[in-house]
C-alpha cells in the first residue's frame, strides 16, 4: 500500500480556542489578513505553532484566551500578530519574550521556539531542523544591512513566500518537535533561555 503524502486540508486550517467560555473558530486566512506587514512566513509558522500549542493543550478542555500564557523565542511581527490574533495574550499581558533584545523584527539571535501554558501545564515547541534554510538569516541581514537594494528584499520576500508554502506542505509534526512539564511558563519564563 502506498502511503498518502501529507497534505494540508482546509480544516487543517484552522484552529480552535476558547473565549469568555465559547468555542470560537479562526482560519489562517482570518489570522493573515490581520497581519499588516511581509511576514508572511512568520504569520504561518506562528499559527502553526499556535495549532500545535492548541492540540496539546486541549486534550481535556479546550484551551482558553483567558488562561493561556505564551513565551516566544520570536520578536518578529508575523509571529507576534499571529499569537495576538488567535491567544490576545499580547494584548492581555500574558505574553513575554525569551530575550528581550529590544532588537526589532528578526534577527539572528532570536530563536523559532515557543512555550505555551494553562492550568500548570506547559508545551515548549521548536521548529525542526531543516525547515529553515541555511541562506535565510544571510539574506536577512543583507535586507537590514541595505534596506534600499530591491533585488536583495525581493529575493527575500520569495524564500518566506515559499517558506510559508512549504510549511503548509507538511504536518504539524514535521514542522516541530516539542516537550510538555507540568509547571507554568509565567511562573519561570526567565529560567527558560
Amino acid at each position: 500500500m502506498t502511503a498518502l503524502p501529507d497534505i494540508v486540508t482546509a480544516q487543517d486550517t484552522r484552529i480552535s480556542i476558547a473565549d469568555k467560555g465559547m468555542p470560537l473558530m479562526l482560519s489562517y486566512t482570518d489570522v493573515e489578513q490581520q497581519h499588516q506587514g511581509d511576514s508572511w512566513f512568520g504569520c504561518a509558522i506562528g499559527f502553526r505553532a499556535m495549532q500545535l500549542a492548541a492540540r496539546e493543550l486541549s486534550a481535556t478542555q479546550l484551551w482558553s484566551r483567558q488562561g493561556v500564557y505564551i513565551v516566544s523565542g520570536h520578536p518578529g511581527e508575523g509571529v507576534r500578530d499571529a499569537i495576538e490574533a488567535i491567544t490576545l495574550a499580547i494584548s492581555q499581558h500574558r505574553f513575554a519574550l525569551l530575550d528581550d533584545t529590544g532588537e526589532p523584527g528578526c534577527h539572528r539571535g532570536m530563536r523559532f521556539e515557543w512555550w505555551a501554558s494553562e492550568h500548570g501545564e506547559t508545551v515548549h515547541i521548536r521548529l525542526r531542523d531543516g525547515i529553515l534554510p541555511e541562506e535565510f538569516f544571510p539574506m536577512l541581514d543583507q535586507v537590514k544591512a541595505d534596506p534600499d537594494d530591491t533585488g536583495a528584499r525581493e529575493a527575500f520576500n520569495q524564500l518566506k513566500l515559499s517558506l510559508r508554502e512549504s510549511i503548509w506542505q507538511r504536518s504539524l509534526d514535521q514542522c516541530f518537535v516539542y516537550d510538555s512539564s507540568q509547571s507554568p511558563v509565567s511562573a519561570h519564563h526567565e529560567a527558560l533561555s
